[in-house]
């Protein structure tokens, strides 16, 4: 319950609940300072999924959309991930082509839900909302990948994609051949 606390930078700026606000939190929020308050009813009547990348290559028999690679890879199969978003009469209904970012969601959640960004909080993403209203495809930018666990490292298989060209660098290994 620390919603509606108050005002600055310890206090929460962003929660969520499933349901409606109430009358008199908003009057208790109001009391505590906090007046500017937008909610966003998302998850009233549209809903976000995407799943996990790739498949675990421990596993065996797993779809993979017939695409190249498992998880750990940088090949498609090991970094694509489906994302479906559905908000009735807000986002119609199509597929779109193209690759966004995860961390492009959030920016184009907010930006959908047409709550501003403070300026004094630097995201990482960008808002791709007029890719999934058809007002733009998605940007033609350079995209690049290292698989590693927490930072990087020169053994771990790397990629670089620029328009329809991908190069994958492997793995590799530390071993020295035996001869």
């Amino acid at each position: 319950k620390r919603f509606c606390e108050g005002v600055g930078e310890n206090t929460i700026d962003i929660a969520n609940a499933s349901r409606k606000i109430k009358d008199k939190e908003i009057k208790a929020c109001a009391e505590a300072g906090v007046t500017d308050i937008i909610e966003v009813r998302i998850g009233y009547d549209g809903i976000v999924f995407a799943s996990d990348n790739g498949p675990d290559p421990l596993v065996p028999e797993r779809f993979n959309f017939g695409l190249r690679g498992n998880k750990y890879q940088v090949y498609e199969g090991g970094i694509r991930v489906p994302l479906m978003v559905s908000w009735t009469q807000h986002v119609p209904a199509a597929e779109r082509a193209g690759i966004i970012h995860f961390v492009d969601l959030f920016p184009t959640l907010l930006d959908l839900a047409g709550i501003a960004v403070p300026t004094e909080r630097k995201l990482d993403g960008s808002s791709q909302a007029a890719v999934l209203l058809h007002e733009a495809a998605a940007p033609d930018i350079d995209r690049y990948w290292q698989w590693n666990r927490s930072r990087p490292n020169y053994t771990h298989n790397a990629a670089i994609r620029s328009g329809p060209w991908k190069l994958v660098r492997p793995p590799l290994t530390r071993e020295i051949p035996k001869r």
